[in-house]
Parts: C-alpha cells; structure tokens; sequence
C-alpha cells in the first residue's frame, strides 16, 4: 500500500514552509513589503496551531487593507486566508481565495507573487488529491521564481518533493527534499528541516524501507523539539506510530500514537485527527480490543466523511452558481437601480440628519465647559494619536509620487535625445579640453547618483536640490552654450528650507522642453526666493513642436504639495513671462 502525505499527516505543511520562510526576501526589490511579510509569517504559525483564529485574523487584514487600498496586502492577506480555509478542511473555497490572490498578482505583473500564489494552489490541489496538477502548478512557479531568491526556490523544492512522493515518484522526491534540506540547515530554520526529514521518511517506507524511514522519522522528531510545533509533533509522531504499527511494537506505537493524537486534538485539525483515529482502531485491534476498536474507527469515519461533506457541498454550490450566472446579471442590474435610489433618500435626510448632529455638539459642548481641564487633556491626547495616523498616511502617499517623479526624472536623464547630446558634448571636450571633460563626467554622474541618494526622501533643502540642479544645469549649458542664460540669486537664509526632491528640476526641464532657444532667441531662467516661496521665471518663446513629454511634472508637483504643506504652487503666464512659484517649508515633516 501506498504511503502518502495525504494518508500520513503531512498536509498542510507545504504552504506553510514558503511562508515561513519568505518573509525577509519575497519583496527584495520592494523593501516596503518585509514588514506585513513578516506579519504574515507570524499569521501562518498561529494559523497551524489555532486555524479558526488565523482565519478570522486574515478577515481583518483584508478589511484593513481594502480600506487603505493596498493591494499588494490585499493579495497577501488572501494567501493568509486560503491557507487558515486549507488548514480546516475547507478545500474548495480556499482554491478560489488563492485563484483570486494569483489574478491580482497577475495584474499587477507580479511575478514573485504570482510563483507563492502558484504554491498554494498546488498545496490544495493535494489536498483534493490532483496531484499532478498540483505538480503542473508548481513547475510554473519554479517558471515565475527569480533564480537568485534561494528561499523561494527552496520551499518549491520541497514542495515538488511532496508531489513526487504522492505520485510514487519516490527517488525523484527524496532528490528534491535533499536540495531543500541543506538551505533549511544553513538558515537554521528548525521546523523547515523537521518537515523535511519528515517527507524523507515517508518517501523510505514507500520504498519499502522502513529502517531507513523509522531513522528519519525520528531526526524530524529531534529537530521539532526545538520549534514547540504541536502541528509538526502531531504529523511526524503519528508517522512513527504507524511504523512501529507496521513492525509489530505495539508499546512504542501507542507512545508515539498518544503524543500526535494529544497534539492533533489541540490544534484540532481534520486530517490529523482522521489518521489518528485510524491507527488507533488499528492498533486496538491488534490488541484483540475489537469495541475500542470499533468505537475509534466510527470517530474515523465522521471525521472522514465531515471533509468529504465540505467538499461534496463546494461542488454542488458551484453547479448551482453556474445555472444562476444570467439571473445575477438581472439582479445586480436590479441592485444597482435600489442603490441609486437609496443614495437618494440618504441624500435627502442627510440635512435632517446633520442639524441632529449640530445640536448634540452643542449639547455636548456645553457639558465639554464644565469639564474643560479633564477633557482638555484628554482631547489633546487624541488629537496627537489623530495627527500621528494621518501624517503617515500622506508620508504613504507622498512615498507614491516620488516613485513617479523618480521614474519621471530617470526617464528624462536616460532619454536618447539627453544621452546622445550628452555624450556628444563629451567627446567633443576629450578632444579640446581635458580638464572639461573630465568635470563634464563628474556633474553627468553626479545627476544619476543624487537621483538613487534622495528618491528615499519625501522632503530635501533647497540646498541639495540646487547641488543637483546645478550638475544638470551644467550639462545642458553646455549642449545650449550662451544661448541658455541661468541666473541664480538666493538669500542664504533659504537653504535650510524644504521643498520635495527634483520639483526645481523639473520646472527647468520644462521650460528648456517647450521654449526656443536659439542664438536669436536665448532663453533666460531666474531663480530667486521670497516670501517663503521659490520663485522661477523664464521668457515665454514657446515651441511649435516640443521634445517627448509624459506631461506629469507639473501634475506631479501640484500633488505632492498637497500632501506636505496647505500652500500650493502656482503656475501663471503674465507679461510674456512664465512664472512658476514652489513653496518652501520651514521643518521637515
């Protein structure tokens, strides 16, 4: 007979190894990621000891994150839920939670997300017993895994080693545990290694070698000890019953069957307890103890038939689904028609419901007097919890649009037209004037290097953004020569001050980009400080056709002032003149 993870408690591992494990490294190149990862992390192993619990936590994530629009926490707070739906027996709707995780990474052309997604969906198709379906699955995401994301990498090892081993392809699993098994060392991730001697064992005693299996049984047991794993106790003791089930150790069977069966009911999870109840109607029976027997292989059975329900129920609401998909259309048309009109009737009382509000303010403004030092102090309190919550959402927000401006700046300064005049001029200086060029070659390094140093910056002085405007002005001077006149006239006592980082920049770029500038018709750009503003003019000599723009620096600007300061920029033609005004900010925030 065939051993397998799904006949041995070894589901419900898979997802959880990746999980564990990716934490620090799925999002390298998007640092923001690692702290809800590593929250997430955290989440999986509650779930393996308290299912319902990470279930309902994995709710509140999903609110919390369809609040604050992010759908990158969106996607992984799905992952979390389909893994607590798996880790219950609740196989069919945790496959459409993790569908609808793999389709907003696939939007988004995610593709590490996409490849941990691709894992889950292989773990439940375990779980439904598709196994090669689950290793089609999981082949695609070895695809999508970036080859340099050892961690990712490891966790598909180990779960094509699973898939191997339900699939008798026994040699074939061992190989790729074995892979996995050396990284799971390395990192000294103990429950990593535990499951994977685990596998190894189950892979032996279908190899028919159960001396080699007992051997690996018992190192996965030696290094669970260090996790206080109840789900990883529960799997591999119940493994090593079995095997002395098997030889005959009746004793030491029982001893290993009462460790997992005391480990499975406190976690509670469904297919544990089924193998459980198994064993030991196996093992009473051998005792000749045939009414225990009997009473243990009816708890198998209703566990058993609990999970076939779950499923059998799944799939007949699906047949239903599909018989009503026209009905819905008529209905959501319907629904949208009584939303309509209830917005109306809310509008409608929303008067009546706001002069309500004015005279319990009133009302309670009158009692806030009598207890005004009390209240006082507490309202301070929550005014200050209150600025803190929406300063970090604008620092979020303003986070987004210096992704933009940084693109938008990058994308400027690796234009052919920039790189090609650039170059150009430099080549020219080799030739005439050594020590030109070489000054040439710093300010054009200057300008890629101050771009990567302040993109982590929602705020700089207008100190460093004029020592990177002056590297930028350097090279376009000397593409332009005397027919780009800058004049530079700040007070000292502006430096200090703040504005967000390349808005100056890209308020010259704008008005080289759509202006003359000829021997005939030089342009002229002013840049001065007053009043707390900074103050940029140029003569208006437009061009009849301008350079390729994505039209986003003046957007850009606006809104990112929105976030930062109550002043806005200003942005006015008066006189033949084009005046641009940024205002400067007296602290950082």
């Amino acid at each position: 007979m065939k051993i397998g993870f799904l006949n041995l408690p070894f589901k419900g591992c898979l997802t959880l190894l990746f999980l564990l494990l990716l934490s620090k490294s799925i999002y390298a190149q998007t640092a923001k990621h690692s702290d809800y990862l590593e929250e997430l992390s955290v989440l999986i192993r509650e779930t393996t000891n308290d299912p319902e619990k990470g279930l309902k936590i994995s709710d509140s994530l999903i609110t919390i994150a369809k609040k604050t629009n992010n759908i990158n926490k969106y996607a992984i707070s799905l992952l979390a839920k389909g893994a607590a739906l798996s880790f219950i027996g609740k196989n069919s709707e945790a496959l459409e939670i993790e569908l609808k995780a793999y389709a907003i990474f696939d939007s988004i052309n995610d593709t590490t997300g996409k490849s941990i997604s691709l894992l889950n969906i292989s773990y439940v198709q375990m779980h439904l017993k598709k196994y090669r379906k689950a290793q089609d699955y999981l082949l695609q995401a070895l695809d999508f895994a970036e080859k340099d994301n050892s961690r990712l990498l490891t966790n598909i090892y180990a779960n094509l080693a699973s898939a191997s081993v339900e699939l008798e392809q026994y040699n074939e699993g061992i190989k790729y545990y074995k892979m996995a098994l050396s990284h799971f060392k390395k990192i000294e991730n103990f429950y990593g290694v535990s499951i994977t001697y685990h596998g190894i064992s189950i892979a032996y005693r279908n190899l028919h070698d159960n001396t080699l299996g007992e051997k690996y049984g018992l190192l996965a047991l030696n290094y669970q000890k260090k996790t206080n794993s109840d789900y990883a106790l529960s799997m591999i003791a119940l493994n090593l019953g079995d095997i002395y089930l098997e030889e005959g150790k009746l004793d030491t069977a029982k001893k290993y069957l009462d460790i997992g069966g005391e480990a499975s009911e406190k976690i509670n999870y469904p297919h544990h307890k089924e193998n459980y109840y198994e064993n030991m109607a196996r093992w009473h029976k051998l005792n000749n103890d045939y009414k225990s027997a009997l009473e243990y292989y009816e708890k198998y059975s209703i566990v058993k038939d609990s999970i076939y329900s779950l499923e059998n129920e799944k799939i007949s609401s699906e047949i239903e689904e599909q018989f009503q998909n026209e009905l819905k259309t008529n209905e959501i048309k319907l629904l949208k028609t009584q939303k309509e009109l209830a917005t109306a009737e809310i509008e409608k009382n929303r008067f009546w419901a706001l002069i309500l509000i004015l005279v319990t303010i009133l009302c309670i403004a009158a009692i806030v007097v009598l207890y005004q030092n009390y209240i006082g102090n507490k309202k301070s309190n929550e005014l200050l919890k209150l600025e803190k919550v929406q300063l970090s959402e604008r620092n979020q927000l303003l986070e987004s649009e210096n992704i933009l401006v940084q693109f938008e700046t990058l994308r400027t300064q690796v234009s052919p037209h920039f790189l090609f005049n650039s170059l150009n001029a430099l080549t020219s200086l080799i030739k005439t004037d050594k020590e030109k060029a070489l000054r040439f070659t710093k300010e054009f390094s200057k300008i890629f290097r101050n771009t990567l140093e302040l993109k982590k910056k929602n705020l700089i002085t207008l100190k460093e953004e004029l020592e990177h405007v002056n590297a930028y002005l350097y090279l376009q001077k000397m593409r332009f020569d005397s027919n780009l006149i800058i004049n530079i006239n700040i007070d000292s006592k502006f430096l200090n001050d703040y504005l967000p980082p390349f808005s100056l920049q890209m308020v010259i770029e704008n008005a080289i980009k759509h202006n003359i500038i000829t021997v005939e018709s030089p342009l002229q750009i002013e840049i001065n400080a007053k009043d707390s503003f900074l103050v940029v003019t140029n003569n208006l000599q437009p061009r009849q056709v301008t350079e390729d723009s994505t039209k986003t620096g003046v957007k850009n600007i606006i809104s990112r002032y929105k976030y930062i300061s109550e002043l806005e920029p200003t942005f006015e033609i008066t006189n033949n003149l084009f005046y641009v005004k940024l205002p400067l900010i007296k602290e950082e925030l």
